[in-house]
């Protein structure tokens, strides 16, 4: 019996094997059609979409997680979307029974006091001959930020008048506090309280910033509490002492008002509504730089040891405890990020220098600027331009 040849195939009968699924008689999968692609094109495009919403917000004046709802000049951004927890009618934020809305357990609770070093040396005769005690609260690993402050605006520590240290926490283990110890045994200048250095712990340390200052500093008549990553004008800082020496019971800095608590739990600064029901926060300063007088540092850190813990450490100290003693809040110039105006220069409190180059940086912009400023609330280092 002879074979019979196949028949030759056209190219229409092989599109449509192709289409069929060959010769077999298989269909080819779903997504591979067109309908198949586009329904695997629009799902793609729901996910990407879905988690560009969930996404956290960021703030343009800090790329390191700086919550959008604290952008200094803007008080009427929205809280998250989400339902905003009750709270009374009556509800005032800036009266001293504020404190009584938080729910978490006491700071004395978590405290520990006293200080593995204690440098006490800083502040001799118990700071009564000191105009201003500086007090930068620093992370373990940030030695090149502190260095790049002792060679810039720190050199302000050599006047007999002003005294300079910088505050951290404990390591995760013993064995990690020797470099620690040995930046002690050259510099001299290290506080290291007794809790772990961690974001979480920002509280507890400024806790044990007003300690210090109470226990080894009372008689200081100025604490400036500063973080690492600022640019600390010292010569306006001084000039505000003197215009402002009739002041008592203040706290001088930016000034935050009515703004809303974080609600996202996207965010590092989020408060649970079991913590603080309200939708608004106290007036508070913020919290990179402020300056306190003398005459209520124990009453701040008495007071802080019988409240309830709260993360944000600068709403806590400078919103509801402030508010807790009746000390006041004066706001004053400080910025964000760097600025050419030299004027501005001159009058902000602090700037923000994320670096130790922009640190350099700024020192040198401070100590070559020649422009002369004048008029308004800051003499003649005001905000109003270039003397004609």
């Amino acid at each position: 019996m002879l074979l019979q040849a196949p028949l030759s195939q056209t190219p229409q009968d092989e599109k449509r094997l192709l289409v069929e699924g060959g010769e077999r008689g298989q269909r080819l999968p779903f997504w591979t059609t067109l309908p198949g692609k586009l329904a695997l094109l629009l799902v793609t495009l729901t996910v990407i979409c879905f988690l560009y919403l969930r996404a956290p917000v960021r703030g343009e004046d800090d790329p390191e997680a700086e919550v959008i709802l604290y952008r200094p000049g803007n008080t009427t951004v929205e809280t998250p979307s989400g339902e905003q927890p009750p709270h009374p009618l009556d509800f005032q934020p800036n009266k001293p029974d504020v404190v009584k809305y938080l729910k978490n357990d006491l700071v004395k609770d978590r405290y520990v006091e006293g200080f593995d070093i204690e440098s006490r040396d800083l502040c001799p005769e118990s700071g009564s001959n000191l105009k201003v005690l500086i007090l930068v609260s620093t992370g373990r690993e940030n030695y090149g930020k502190r260095m790049a402050i002792r060679h810039t605006w720190g050199h302000y520590a050599h006047r007999k008048d002003i005294s300079l240290g910088f505050l951290i926490g404990r390591g995760r283990h013993p064995a990690s506090d020797s470099k620690i110890q040995e930046e002690q045994q050259v510099h001299g200048d290290i506080i290291l309280g007794r809790f772990v250095d961690t974001y979480a712990n920002l509280t507890l340390k400024t806790t044990a910033m007003l300690e210090w200052s109470t226990t080894f500093c009372p008689e200081a008549r100025y604490l400036f509490k500063a973080d690492d990553d600022v640019f600390v004008n010292v010569p306006r800082i001084l000039e505000l002492t003197q215009e402002k020496k009739a002041e008592t019971r203040a706290i001088f800095g930016r000034l935050f008002l009515r703004w809303q608590t974080p609600r996202d739990s996207g965010f590092k600064h989020y408060v649970s509504p079991q913590e603080y029901a309200p939708s608004i926060l106290p007036d508070y300063v913020h919290g990179p730089g402020y300056l306190i007088t003398g005459d209520i540092k124990r009453d701040l850190y008495e007071m802080a040891l019988s409240t309830p813990f709260f993360l944000l450490e600068d709403c806590f100290f400078t919103g509801f405890i402030a508010t807790a003693i009746g000390a006041r809040k004066i706001g004053v110039d400080a910025s964000f990020e760097l600025q050419d105006k030299a004027c501005k220069l001159r009058s902000d409190m602090w700037i923000v220098a994320k670096t130790p180059p922009q640190l350099f940086d700024l020192y040198k912009r401070h100590l070559e600027g020649r422009v002369t400023c004048y008029g308004g609330e800051y003499g003649r280092y005001g905000r109003y331009g270039r003397r004609p």
